[in-house]
C-alpha cells in the first residue's frame, strides 16, 4: 500500500481575461473548472489545455462549467475534443431550458452590433451543448448540476498511513436565485425585458460556487458568485446542520475581484476557524479582468483586512512593487486605455509561451506546502 504524503495542489489560470482552475487531486485524478481561450480556432491559445497536455493528463474525473459568461466557457471545446471518452462526469449551471439560455446570449450579441467574439463564443456554447447531449445519451458521462448546497464528488485514501477523506461540494447557487435568473430569460421572451445585453451580468445569478475538502484542508473556488450567492451560502441551513465549515485555507476570490462579491461577514467566515472564531490562515488569489477594471479598489481593500496573502495571476496588471492598493490599482487602471479588440489581436497574434499561473498545494491537515507561479502569476504584497 502506498501511504506516501498525498497532496492538493490548485492551479488558477487567467492572463488578464477568462478564468480557469486545475485540480490536481491527492488521488492522482484531475478535474477543471471553467476554461478560456483567445481563439476558438487555435488550441495553442489555450493555456488551460497546454498545461494539461505538460503534465501528461490523460483523462479527467470532472469538467464543470459553472454559468454562461465567455470568459468561462471560451474554448472549453478544447477540452471536450481532447478528453474525448475519457471524462468520468459533467457538471454545469443549471439553467433550464438551455435553448432559451443560449437564445437570451445570442440576442445580447446581435446587441452588440454583431461583436465577432461574442458570435462566435455563442456557437461555441451551441457546440459545447451538442457535444454535451450526445454524451448523455450514449452514457459516456455522468452529467450533474451545480445547483444548492450538494456533494458532487467523494473518495478515501491512504496518506501517511491514515486514511483521508476527499470530497467536492457544490454550495451554490440556491433554487431562489436559480428561480430568479429563469424569470429573467422567460421575462425578456416575453417582451418585458426591452434589451438582452442590460441582463448579461444577471448571469452571475447562476455561477457555481465549490468547496473542495481534504482532510483538514478547505478550499473555496467561487466562480462569479455575488453578493446574493454568498449571502445564501452563509446561511445555508443544511451545509451549517451538517457542520459543514466554509473557512477556508485558500479561495479563488469571485468575479475577479469585484464590489459586487463581497457580502456582509463573508471573508470573517472564510478566515475564521470554526464556531470558536478562531483566526485562519487564508491565502487568496484572483483572476483580473483587464476590460472590466477589475478587480475593485475597495475590494482588495476589504479582503486586505483578513488575510495579507493575496495574489494575482497577472502581475503585470496589477504591479505588485506597490504595497497600497489606491496605489497599484491607480497604475492598473492606466493600463486599460488599450482598447479590447487591440489586446485580443495581440494574444492572438502571439499566443504566450508561458502560461499566466499560481498554484497552492496542501497537505490533508490544512497545511500550505508551497505555492508556485509562472509567467504573471505571483503575490501582490511580497513581504
Amino acid at each position: 500500500m502506498n501511504d506516501k504524503r498525498k497532496t492538493l495542489t490548485v492551479h488558477v489560470i487567467g492572463a488578464g481575461k477568462g478564468e480557469s482552475i486545475i485540480l490536481q487531486m491527492p488521488n492522482g485524478e484531475w478535474g477543471v473548472v471553467d476554461c478560456y481561450a483567445p481563439s476558438i480556432k487555435s488550441a495553442e491559445t489555450n493555456q488551460t489545455l497546454r498545461f494539461l497536455r505538460r503534465n501528461e493528463v490523460e483523462s479527467l474525473q470532472f469538467l464543470c462549467l459553472s454559468h454562461p459568461h465567455e470568459d468561462h466557457f471560451r474554448g472549453i471545446t478544447h477540452l471536450l475534443a481532447e478528453y474525448e471518452g475519457k471524462i468520468q462526469q459533467l457538471w454545469r449551471f443549471p439553467a433550464r431550458p438551455l435553448f432559451k439560455v443560449v437564445a437570451h446570449l445570442q440576442a445580447e450579441s446581435d446587441e452588440k452590433d454583431g461583436h465577432l467574439v461574442k458570435k462566435t463564443s455563442v456557437a461555441e456554447l451551441v457546440e459545447f451543448f451538442r457535444r454535451v447531449d450526445g454524451m448523455r445519451k450514449s452514457k459516456s458521462v455522468a452529467i450533474r448540476l451545480v445547483e444548492g448546497y450538494k456533494l458532487l464528488y467523494s473518495d478515501t485514501m491512504i496518506s501517511e498511513g491514515k486514511s483521508v477523506p476527499l470530497k467536492i461540494f457544490a454550495l451554490g447557487p440556491d433554487g431562489s436565485l436559480v428561480d430568479a435568473y429563469q424569470a429573467m430569460i422567460e421575462d425578456y421572451f416575453l417582451g418585458k425585458i426591452e434589451r438582452a445585453e442590460a441582463n448579461s451580468k444577471r448571469h452571475n445569478l447562476i455561477s457555481g460556487v465549490l468547496l473542495v475538502k481534504y482532510g483538514q484542508t478547505n478550499v473555496i473556488l467561487g466562480g462569479d458568485a455575488e453578493r446574493e450567492s454568498w449571502e445564501q451560502i452563509l446561511n445555508d441551513s443544511i451545509r451549517i446542520s451538517e457542520g459543514v465549515s466554509i473557512a477556508a485555507d485558500l479561495v479563488k476570490i469571485s468575479h475577479h475581484g469585484s464590489k459586487g462579491g463581497i457580502a456582509d461577514s463573508l471573508w470573517e467566515r472564510l478566515t475564521s476557524s470554526g464556531e470558536l472564531n478562531q483566526h485562519r490562515e487564508c491565502y487568496a488569489v484572483l483572476t483580473p479582468f483587464l476590460a472590466q477594471r477589475l478587480p475593485d479598489k475597495q475590494a482588495i481593500e476589504y479582503i486586505l483586512r483578513y488575510t495579507e496573502n493575496i495574489f494575482s495571476t497577472s502581475l503585470s496588471a496589477l504591479p505588485f512593487r506597490y504595497r497600497q492598493p489606491q496605489e497599484f490599482l491607480s497604475e492598473y487602471h492606466l493600463r486599460q486605455q488599450l482598447k479590447r479588440a487591440e489586446v485580443d489581436a495581440r494574444v492572438l497574434l502571439n499566443p504566450p509561451e508561458t502560461i499566466s499561473r499560481c498554484s497552492f498545494s496542501f497537505g490533508a491537515d490544512g497545511d500550505y506546502l508551497k505555492s508556485e507561479f509562472e509567467g504573471r502569476g505571483g503575490q501582490l504584497f511580497p513581504a
